[in-house]
């Protein structure tokens, strides 16, 4: 990896203009090449993006969004990516 990009516990990537094969709200979107020193940010980010855009407030539409996170990114991320989905989920389902 080149020195300019960072070591790799500081950057996520999709995979470039990847279809999500998960049905669903989700179904039509595409995951964007994207590099982040804050990957749990920029998860949360484009999670909570999604949500508002595809009118997404199921629980059933939630986990075809984090099964489309998950089939997107390596393995590497989805440390991160249970995190963010995590907090969004507990805010929208367990919080007063």
């Amino acid at each position: 990896m080149s020195p300019e990009w960072g070591s790799p516990a500081r950057l996520s990537v999709f995979k470039k203009l990847m279809p999500c094969k998960v049905e669903g709200k989700v179904k039509e979107s595409f995951a964007v090449v994207k590099r982040s020193e804050m990957p749990y940010e920029d998860f949360k980010k484009s999670m909570m993006e999604m949500i508002v855009e595809n009118q997404m407030y199921e629980e059933s539409d939630l986990k075809q969004l984090l099964q489309c996170f998950l089939s997107l990114n390596s393995w590497y991320h989805h440390g991160v990516i249970m995190e963010a989905f995590t907090e969004i989920w507990n805010t929208m389902f367990l919080d007063p």
